[in-house]
């Protein structure tokens, strides 16, 4: 692998970069009040609440431009992918996910040990002609629940604002050649008509050297997994929508215009830096979350009286919850080239379905199952045992959730080295095939369910919400699972209808071999 090196003038640029703006914009919202008494005599709440937005505001920007930094300053490994540019060759991906991942992380950690020991800089710092020092008293570490509403609200207002962006660009590019028309990226492995329908100029240029390229690429891709949220045929897609201008402003929109846009001569893609941002968000709300919970805690063991608290000043199931939801992004993060050929990457275009989803319904909804847990009480629990789980139910989630792992994992794992590495068996499971069609897999973790990746991750989204629902009592956190149970059933259905259509007889053979659509016995 070649890593691109990174100088110590350039670390530097980029921590001096990370520690203003979140220490100016955290100054802002301690003192809001005192800033809005100083223009207004009377009732300033409005103007507090406006200002709170506009420092929420601040918050998420920076942070958009912290992880931006860090996805293009930190070494990365680059890696061709399946999608192809105009001329037919493979797009480069520079893929250092989880290092931006880990960074985000050890910056969140720095400041509380700067919050809670070290003491090293404060808002005074930034502003010392401001504010006197007992009001620097803040936590940037909880900021983003204790100003959830704010934060989230800033980030739709950054997601329309990127969707809109998307549009305007994305509308200049169609009146010049630089256009993609069809419903599919063009890719490795096209005929000549698909690429046609993709984008119709794109033969014009390079026709030799996308020739060699579907050469060199045709075993490979012609052993495509047998569920088309992996890579699927463009014919029948791409045909019936030829253009982008038959679609009206209100689709475009939404969907989107371009594939894989691309700023800073390639150095950020638009598409893989949203899912890193949605990553590293959702990260920070999470540990947020539980840093309020334990702080909360901490105070109650600190209090006076005959009830005072002793013992962890966390539940273990909200401990359980960071760790699980840890270790799903980190481990997402890890498998980043794993996903260059997953469906997101060849048929979803920049518009707001995908930047509003990346930026905004990604972070803070798929943090739900920590909501109730933020407010769990100590005292809460002090009678009925319920601020922690029972060996029985930590273990029983914790099962659960590797359980759904492994099922999610390992069949993309199959699925990804049967496309790149045909003929090679995984994790000693020999490749083998329906008769007569060498691109629907029938053995290993494909022999149970037709989607048995989907069960996995309808598993691991159930044990993430089970602490909450069993710690509480509330039943907000199974919004997750069922989820992902609304979101992948019908995909389930079309992925067959359109897997019968591509495959034909072997399709249905193979859905006679392999009933089960997710649920091995069941569904």
């Amino acid at each position: 692998r070649k890593v691109k090196s990174v100088n110590t003038k350039q670390w530097t640029k980029i921590f001096v970069s990370l520690l203003v703006p979140f220490q100016f914009t955290s100054q802002l919202y301690h003192h809001q009040l005192l800033l809005a008494m100083a223009f207004i005599d009377g009732d300033s709440s409005w103007l507090s609440v406006v200002h709170e937005l506009v420092v929420c505001m601040c918050w998420v920007v920076c942070l958009h431009l912290i992880v931006g930094m860090l996805y293009m300053f930190l070494p990365a490994h680059w890696q061709k992918g399946y999608v192809c540019d105009k001329r037919g060759e493979p797009l480069r991906y520079k893929l250092n996910a989880l290092s931006t991942f880990v960074m985000c992380l050890a910056l969140y950690f720095l400041q509380i040990y700067n919050e809670d020991v070290a003491h090293w800089f404060t808002p005074c710092d930034v502003a010392p002609f401001i504010l006197e020092q007992d009001d620097c008293k803040i936590r940037i570490s909880t900021f983003l629940v204790d100003s959830f509403l704010g934060v989230c609200g800033s980030a739709c207002l950054l997601g329309l604002v990127g969707s809109f962006f998307a549009l305007l660009v994305g509308e200049k590019l169609l009146t010049s050649s630089e256009k993609d028309t069809g419903r599919r990226a063009i890719t490795l492995g096209m005929t000549k008509e698909q690429r046609e329908a993709c984008h119709p100029t794109a033969n014009n240029h390079n026709n030799n050297n996308i020739n060699n390229n579907i050469n060199i690429s045709e075993q490979s891709q012609n052993n495509s997994a047998n569920n088309s949220d992996g890579i699927t045929d463009a014919t029948a897609r791409t045909s019936k929508d030829n253009s982008n201008q038959n679609s009206s402003i209100l689709e475009k929109f939404y969907a989107g215009i371009q594939f894989n846009p691309r700023l800073f001569r390639g150095k950020l893609d638009l598409k893989m830096y949203s899912y890193t941002f949605g990553a590293v968000l959702l990260e920070l709300i999470v540990l947020s979350g539980l840093r309020r919970h334990h702080l909360t805690n901490l105070q109650l063991q600190s209090g006076d009286g005959e009830d005072l608290i002793t013992g962890p000043a966390m539940s273990n199931g909200a401990v359980l919850y960071a760790l699980l939801m840890t270790w799903f992004l980190v481990e997402y993060s890890y498998f980043e080239h794993v996903h260059l050929y997953t469906y997101d990457l060849f048929a979803e275009k920049f518009g707001f379905k995908l930047i509003w989803g990346c930026w905004v319904f990604y972070p803070f909804f798929y943090s739900i199952g920590m909501w109730p847990l933020v407010s769990l009480l100590h005292d809460d629990g002090l009678h009925d045992g319920s601020f922690h789980l029972s060996s029985m139910q930590y273990t029983s989630i914790l099962i659960l959730f590797i359980s759904g792992w492994i099922l999610t994992r390992g069949a993309n794992l199959q699925k990804y080295y049967f496309k790149t590495q045909p003929g090679n068996p995984f994790l000693g499971i020999r490749p083998v095939t329906i008769q007569g069609s060498d691109k629907i897999l029938i053995s290993g973790f494909w022999l149970f369910a037709r989607h048995i990746n989907y069960l996995g991750e309808i598993l691991q989204g159930i044990a993430l919400a089970l602490p909450g629902v069993i710690l509480t009592g509330s039943y907000v956190p199974l919004l997750y699972p069922l989820y992902y149970i609304l979101l992948l059933i019908p995909r389930q259905i079309e992925d067959d209808k359109v897997c019968a259509l591509k495959y034909g007889d072997a399709w249905l053979e193979y859905a006679g071999r392999v009933p089960f659509r997710i649920i091995p016995f069941v569904y």
